[in-house]
């Protein structure tokens, strides 16, 4: 499934109010078959903002698979949800991926044209 969410300035009266609705759309995507969040590390800051996120499991390590590139690295965690870094994900990649399982994954694209959240 793939959702895009559009963040117009008119439509929020102020920055609190865009952060939680899409804060409010994250949390809709976190059913109970998503194991793992996965997003850049520019919206990863963003999530980082949220009341509830959970800096326990954060790790700054930059682990390298068997070829030597290096793997998603945890971020914390929000909606009980893991949030990995993909380290190849370029900074205007605007999704957030929500990992089911290695075939399914749900996908949020955020598009933001002020720049005011991202």
């Amino acid at each position: 499934m793939k959702k895009t969410i559009e963040i117009k300035k008119e439509d929020y009266q102020n920055l609190s109010e865009m952060r939680n609705f899409v804060k409010d759309e994250i949390e809709k995507m976190c059913t109970n078959d998503v194991v793992e969040i996965i997003t850049n590390g520019n919206l990863a800051s963003v999530i980082q903002d949220f009341q509830g996120y959970d800096l326990s499991n954060f790790d700054t390590k930059l682990e390298k698979d068997e070829n030597g590139r290096a793997k998603n690295f945890p971020m914390g965690k929000i909606f009980e949800k893991q949030i990995y870094v993909n380290p190849y994900m370029r900074w205007d990649d605007d999704r957030i991926l929500f990992k089911i399982d290695d075939n399914n994954i749900n996908e949020l694209e955020i598009i933001d044209k002020t720049m005011m959240l991202i």
